[in-house]
């Protein structure tokens, strides 16, 4: 049953996201965006001015009458801090209400133990806190995006393929214990779809991003909303099998995409061809210590026209393009977001992906394929910071912003 708290608490979460999207808006054009009467307008946003959320910036044009007070969001009124948990690194940041970010922490992880990671992870927020001066009060909470699937209401880690002894372990209370501020869990391809949708400014609703970096996963806007399915693991593109016979993926599988178009995939390929004997410029690049190859590397020599990298990264397109494909029909997306430097970087190859596409597409998409190539390297930080932001505009529960 709502109370009238309820509603005062939902009516002040409209209006906030109502001049959070227009900015320098007039109350009586809030009340006409909202439905709601001017009076509780007046009374919401006279509350939020007292809590300093929103201030006055200025007097709206007018031809006649009273010139009109505009008021927008003080995006210094409160902080967001986000944490990406990678494979091999460990990433935070601080943001204001805006999702400015104002300050970003890296470390490298070379002992993947859990209770060292989190240490590390506290002492680096505590780092963040003092460096920023932030009053505890003033954080509206803590966003954390991890490699693999976890319960987003109890924030218990389920697997983590790639990072061994994380699994079922409570992430969310050891960090609301530490801090005590709300923690928002999520994996890290889920949120970072709601970065980039926000990022790239897609009016859709329907949208599906793949990010290829050491690993593939897949984040899915159905309707607006995150669509994890029942077990927390929908979108596991990378870990669909392409080649039963294909070598054991970390996930247990054999012949996943992740095993033939990851970053890493590629890099192990390239290494394993020189080995043979194969010939490649990639080498001098790095005073020919073949097992120390990385992307970077791969990317520079295959864009000055090194053939074994063009025909490896090639080779993985052509998988990634079926992939990409076979995912438009099971979500046929508005828009399809594709997250990946080489992909980007490198001529020809997004041409590749397209072609097959459009080529393996049903009749009804093919003249409505909406793909988008981007590199976006913090998108997973980024996608941490926008759990909370969402968050705080979308839930009256455990909400900081209007408690």
């Amino acid at each position: 049953m709502k109370t009238t708290v309820d509603l005062r608490k939902k009516n002040t979460l409209m209006t906030l996201r109502t001049i959070m999207e227009i900015g320098s808006i007039t109350k009586v054009d809030v009340a006409e965006k909202t439905g709601l009467t001017l009076m509780t307008v007046n009374t919401i946003m006279n509350n939020l001015l007292k809590k300093n959320v929103i201030s006055d910036c200025g007097i709206a044009d007018s031809n006649s009458g009273r010139k009109a007070t505009l008021y927008n969001i003080n995006p210094m009124a409160y902080y967001i801090i986000g944490v990406n948990i990678g494979i091999d690194a460990v990433s935070l940041a601080v943001s204001d209400l805006s999702l400015n970010t104002k300050d970003v922490l890296t470390f490298e992880i070379h002992d993947n133990s859990p209770k060292k990671v989190i240490n590390l992870i506290q002492l680096s927020i505590s780092k963040l806190i003092e460096d920023n001066m932030l009053k505890t009060e003033c954080i509206l909470g803590l966003g954390i995006t991890i490699p693999g699937p976890v319960n987003d209401v109890s924030g218990i880690i389920q697997s983590l393929p790639n990072l061994k002894g994380w699994d079922n372990l409570p992430l969310r209370e050891f960090f609301e214990e530490k801090f005590g501020i709300p923690v928002f869990i999520e994996k890290d391809t889920y949120a970072s779809v709601l970065y980039l949708k926000r990022k790239l400014g897609i009016s859709y609703e329907n949208v599906v991003s793949l990010t290829i970096k050491g690993g593939i996963g897949t984040g899915i806007l159905l309707g607006g909303s995150l669509y994890r399915g029942e077990n927390g693991i929908a979108g596991e593109m990378g870990h669909v099998s392409v080649d039963s016979d294909g070598p054991r993926c970390n996930c247990g599988d054999f012949g996943c995409l992740e095993v033939y178009a990851s970053d890493f995939a590629i890099v192990k390929e390239v290494t394993k061809s020189i080995k043979s004997g194969e010939t490649s410029s990639v080498i001098s690049r790095n005073d020919f210590n073949i097992d120390s190859l990385n992307m970077d590397m791969i990317i520079k020599a295959a864009a000055d026209g090194d053939r074994l990298c063009l025909d490896t990264v090639f080779k993985a397109a052509r998988y990634i393009g079926i992939a990409v494909s076979n995912a438009l029909k099971f979500y046929d997306p508005g828009y399809f977001v594709i997250n990946s430097r080489w992909i980007k970087e490198i001529d020809g190859v997004s041409t590749v992906i397209g072609d097959i596409v459009k080529e393996k597409c049903t009749i009804v998409q093919r003249d409505r394929i909406n793909i988008i190539y981007i590199h976006e390297e913090d998108a997973y930080l980024k996608g941490a910071l926008m759990l909370v932001g969402e968050h705080v505009l979308e839930n009256t529960v455990n909400n900081r912003l209007i408690d």
